[in-house]
Formats: C-alpha cells, sequence, structure tokens
C-alpha cells in the first residue's frame, strides 16, 4: 500500500471518529413500569369475578387524580419501602387487588420480611379470596412484629383508618381471624380475634374488636364469652364516627335497638364511599338472624351485601363466606 493511500484510510477513520464523538450522549429514559389497569382480576369464593363497584362520577374522578399522583410518585422511587406502602395502599382501596399484590411483592424483594409490606399483602390476599395466602403472610408479619408492640407503621395513616388509628399488629390479627373463619377454622379464629384486645388502645378499637369477636363467638364455642360482651356495651359508650356502626351493632344484638332502628338491608347505598355502615349493620342483621335459626332472613341479608357489589369490606366477606357455606360450597 501506497504512503498515500495509507494516510487516505487513517483520515477517513479519523472523520468517523470525530463524527461519532460529537454525538451528544443521551441516555435512553428507563421505561416506566407498567402497572396492569385491569379494576382487580379477584374471584369470589363461589368462582364469580369481584367487579369494579358503583362510586359517583366526582369521587372517580378526583380518584383518577389521586392516582396519578400515586403512580407519579411511586415510579420516582422505586427504592423506597414507604413509596410501595403508599402506592400498594391506594390501589387496595380502589378495588385494584392484584396490582396491590404486585406492588407489595416488589417492595418485599426490597426488604424481606417487611411487616407493614407483609400485612398489606395478606389483606390484598383476603379481599381477592385467596385465604391460604393471606394466613401465610399473616404468620410472617406476626414474627416480625413480635419485638414491635405497638408498631404503628412506616406511613401516617388516612381516612378512617387515621381516626382508629390501629397498630399494625391489630390489622394482621383482624385479617388473619377473618382469614380463618373463612377457612372454617374456627378454633383458630375465635383464638386470633381474641388477640385483638392486646392491641386496642382506644374505644373504637375496643368496639371494632368486639362486633368481629361476637359474629364468632356466638355462632362457636365461646358463647359465654359472646354472652359478656354483649353485657358490657353500653349506649353511651364514647366513640368516633367511624366506630358508631360496630357499636349500633352490638346494641342491636343486645336487644336495646330493633332492626328498623338499626338498617334498612334493602336500601343498597348507591356508591362504595358510602356502603361501609350498611354493610356492617346488614350483616349484623344476618348474624342474629343466623343466630336465631332464621336461615331465610338471614340468606336475605347475606345476599343483599353480596349483590350490592360492596365486596372489599371485611363482613362483606364474611357474609359471602356464609351465604356459600348456606349453599352447600365451602373455601
Amino acid at each position: 500500500m501506497t504512503y498515500s493511500k495509507f494516510f487516505y484510510h487513517i483520515s477517513i477513520v479519523l472523520i468517523l471518529l470525530s463524527i461519532s464523538n460529537c454525538k451528544p450522549n443521551v441516555k435512553e429514559a428507563p421505561k416506566e413500569e407498567i402497572i396492569d389497569a385491569a379494576p382487580n382480576l379477584a374471584v369470589s369464593i363461589d368462582g364469580r369475578l369481584l367487579k369494579p363497584w358503583n362510586d359517583s362520577p366526582e369521587f372517580l374522578v378526583s380518584q383518577e387524580a389521586q392516582g396519578n399522583t400515586e403512580r407519579t410518585h411511586y415510579l420516582q422511587n422505586t427504592k423506597s419501602i414507604e413509596a410501595h406502602i403508599i402506592y400498594a395502599n391506594f390501589l387496595l382501596k380502589c378495588g385494584r387487588v392484584e396490582n396491590a399484590i404486585k406492588i407489595c411483592d416488589k417492595g418485599l424483594q426490597l426488604s424481606p420480611n417487611q411487616p407493614d409490606l407483609l400485612v398489606l399483602r395478606a389483606e390484598s390476599y383476603l379481599k381477592g379470596r385467596q385465604m391460604q395466602s393471606a394466613i401465610d403472610d399473616c404468620w410472617d408479619a406476626g414474627k416480625a412484629l413480635e419485638s414491635k408492640n405497638m408498631y404503628m407503621g412506616l406511613v401516617k395513616q388516612t381516612g378512617n383508618d387515621s381516626i382508629f388509628n390501629a397498630t399494625i399488629g391489630y390489622k394482621n390479627y383482624l385479617t388473619l381471624a377473618i382469614a380463618m373463619q373463612c377457612k372454617n377454622d374456627m378454633d383458630n379464629s375465635e383464638k386470633m380475634y381474641e388477640l385483638l384486645n392486646d392491641f386496642c388502645s382506644n374505644p373504637d378499637l375496643y368496639t371494632k374488636a368486639y362486633y368481629y369477636q361476637y359474629q364468632c363467638y356466638s355462632r362457636h364455642s365461646k358463647k359465654a364469652e359472646a354472652a359478656e360482651i354483649i353485657k358490657g356495651i353500653e349506649k353511651t359508650k364514647p366513640v368516633l364516627a367511624p366506630a358508631k356502626a360496630y357499636l349500633q351493632s352490638l346494641l342491636f344484638w343486645k336487644g336495646e335497638i330493633s332492626e328498623s332502628e338499626l338498617v334498612d338491608i334493602n336500601s343498597i347505598p348507591s356508591h362504595h364511599n358510602e356502603a361501609e355502615d350498611w354493610v356492617v349493620k346488614t350483616y349484623a342483621v344476618a348474624v342474629k338472624n343466623l343466630n336465631n335459626n332464621q336461615i331465610e332472613k338471614a340468606k336475605i341479608a347475606l345476599n343483599n351485601i353480596l349483590v350490592s357489589g360492596y365486596w372489599d369490606y371485611y363482613p362483606a366477606i364474611l357474609a359471602e363466606k356464609d351465604l356459600s357455606q348456606l349453599s352447600g360450597i365451602n373455601y
């Protein structure tokens, strides 16, 4: 090769290198994690798809805006346990059970055995009718909470949760008790309900605990304890607004208020954010009828809860279990 050709090839190489070095050093933007837009993939105990519930148009617009904010915050803080807790909790309250489970899974990859995420995933499993998975997470959370007596969690509670102000332990054992009851493990369910008292720090939490304890105890082996709970309930018990439905239900079971004073079981609320008190009270009517062996009346109350579509409230899960069992279907 002649010198002229050699220098010609060298010059071409240098030109190409200079051009490549002049290109802007642009890094590809990280792709956003895709969160399944489906509201939920869960099914009921008897195999029905759990569909999105009714809410007012105004509430849905507000919820969508909040969802965009929460999603952005999560995507900007994917290494933060708190961000996972906040976003999973939001998804669960929207009824997006499977999405909430996925976010908890990702958070637990960062911090295995983190109790907030374990309890939140257990709640998600329970609301998705995956009872054994809920129980397994609750057991793991219980172990993680052994040295955290009155642990309140990493994230500040909002809405009614902030009024009840329950510890993570309270939420864990309530979820565990309901999951066990849905699986007809009544002996262990009673034991878990009894543990709730150890985590009560105010009258509202005690009232809520008594409601769940009574509906279980009165139909299984702790009828004497159920009678003691009712004996101690007074109309003058000081509770805040979110606990009043539980107190009124206990007074109804005690016989101090009538069904007509408690609730109209046929007046199904139009929107989810108005439905919790109605579900709590209507389930109380069903329990009383079951205890009185008025099965057909109980079925009406239970069925009204199911057709309402407000399937995420804990009494609704128990109502579904009871109605399925009366129809010969066990989980």
